[in-house]
């Protein structure tokens, strides 16, 4: 986002990032559900989206593509936005019992789903990565559930995912069967994953977050020479 944000400055001004944190309330509900570091994955892998479903996302081509692959899995979709409608239709249509399409969650729901799957899925359109901040893999990541991301390696998501080492990354032109055979066969591999998750997601706490926001407010206040009265 930083880079994106300083090709389009024009006067060279100072660009600061402050990542976002997880909700307080979020943070509670997963916080009350007992650990899954070490959980062996579910047969079949339980998989699950969770969140706004648009254009960015490609979510109807991941489908499609997940169909095809011999895998034995089970995908939970819980979202709206505008392509959740032609998502729910492809679905029901699609008459493939490992795809499922549900309502938006709460935030209790939410934490519930998230402590059940195995794998969490981000997916987004190819060339559009660069655009956005990854905030969808902040919850998850909390629960200590990996990430399976759809996505470029070379857009924020996948750098993040490469650095951390929280899942599996696959671009749209990789086999979907290879990504999904790796986190069902390799169990010593997924709680590794998991224990990667839960360790990167305290940088998302939202005590580090406000502190971090509050820093780079007073950063910003003296060099614009601005006290609590005004500017000086």
């Amino acid at each position: 986002m930083v880079e994106r944000l300083a090709g389009m400055r024009t006067h060279n001004q100072p660009l600061r990032l402050c990542p976002n944190w997880l909700n307080g309330s979020l943070a509670d509900c997963i916080d009350q559900l007992p650990s899954k570091l070490g959980r062996l994955p579910k047969q079949p892998l339980q998989m699950l989206y969770a969140g706004n479903i648009g254009k960015k996302q490609w979510l109807m081509e991941f489908c499609q593509l997940l169909t095809k692959t011999q895998a034995d899995f089970q995908f939970k979709i819980h979202g709206n936005g505008g392509e959740s409608e032609s998502v729910r239709a492809w679905v029901a249509q699609s008459h493939d019992s490992r795809f499922a399409f549900g309502e938006f969650l709460d935030e209790t729901t939410f934490a519930q789903a998230l402590h059940a799957t195995d794998v969490f899925v981000i997916t987004e359109k190819s060339g559009s990565g660069a655009s956005f901040i990854p905030s969808k893999l902040i919850p998850a990541i909390a629960s200590a559930t990996p990430i399976l991301a759809v996505c470029d390696r070379s857009g924020p998501l996948g750098q993040e995912m490469s650095e951390a080492r929280l899942g599996v990354i696959v671009n749209w032109n990789d086999p979907l069967d290879e990504a999904l055979t790796q986190l069902l066969n390799n169990p010593e591999t997924l709680a590794q994953l998991q224990r990667n998750c839960l360790n990167h997601s305290r940088r998302y706490r939202r005590d580090l977050g406000i502190d971090r926001f509050d820093i780079f407010l007073k950063q910003l206040a003296a060099e614009a020479k601005i006290t609590p009265d005004g500017l000086k």
